[in-house]
């Protein structure tokens, strides 16, 4: 029997035949694999859109925390003003040196070793205020601003000074600005004493807390000025 090989026509009819087969095994898993990925894109469309209102919230929040401090915090700006000049809080120092009311709610630390200052507070967002007094050893007004001045054309951050008052005392006030805080100084004397006191705030949360933690010095005043330290 000779054997005959199947013509153009009837091989391309096959080719059909088994495209469509396959077609139609296909296609209900097509249709299931697109449903699948429509189903995808819209939980990921909602959890977008969900994301996106939550970052919108959590925006007024902040923004409403820094402007009008709503959202109290315990010692941050809002705090801080609302307890100024409360004489219940206020620190005297041991050795009769000075007298101040710190930032309402934040922490003494105790002094030690490593600690230069004679009283230091610690507050939220990594801010601090600390407080030296030291013997002036014949350094007037004019000799403090000098040094004030050569310290600063010595160093390498970003500076400002002015003349202010603690008091009815004149004082020296600086801002400097440091790698990722930005500093808050007031240095001035009585006596043979010489005052300083720094507040460290971050620079992003600097412009919010100048104004206060000036006022905070409306509660500082000098005990005894002369004295061997």
């Amino acid at each position: 029997m000779k054997i005959r090989l199947p013509s153009k026509d009837e091989l391309k009819a096959l080719e059909e035949r088994a495209e469509a087969r396959r077609a139609a095994r296909e296609g209900p898993r097509r249709r299931q694999r697109n449903v699948r990925s429509l189903v995808l894109l819209a939980v990921a469309a909602v959890a977008l859109v969900a994301l996106a209102a939550d970052l919108r919230g959590l925006d007024r929040r902040v923004t409403r925390f820094r402007k009008t401090g709503t959202n109290h915090v315990q010692g941050d700006a809002a705090d801080i003003a609302a307890g100024l000049g409360e004489e219940g809080r206020r620190y005297d120092d041991p050795k009769g040196l000075f007298h101040v009311i710190p930032p309402r709610h934040w922490t003494r630390i105790e002094k030690t070793e490593r600690n230069f200052y004679n009283a230091y507070w610690r507050g939220p967002y990594g801010m601090d205020m600390g407080v030296r007094v030291t013997v002036t050893n014949g350094v007037d007004f004019a000799g403090l601003v000098d040094r004030l001045r050569r310290i600063e054309r010595e160093m390498s951050a970003e500076t400002h000074m002015e003349m202010a008052y603690v008091g009815e005392v004149k004082a020296v006030k600086r801002t400097v600005q440091m790698f990722q805080t930005k500093l808050l100084l007031f240095d001035f004397m009585t006596g043979d004493l010489m005052h300083h006191v720094q507040f460290d705030v971050p620079t992003a949360m600097f412009d919010e807390y100048e104004e206060t933690l000036t006022r905070v010095m409306e509660g500082y005043r000098a005990g005894r000025i002369f004295g061997d330290l």
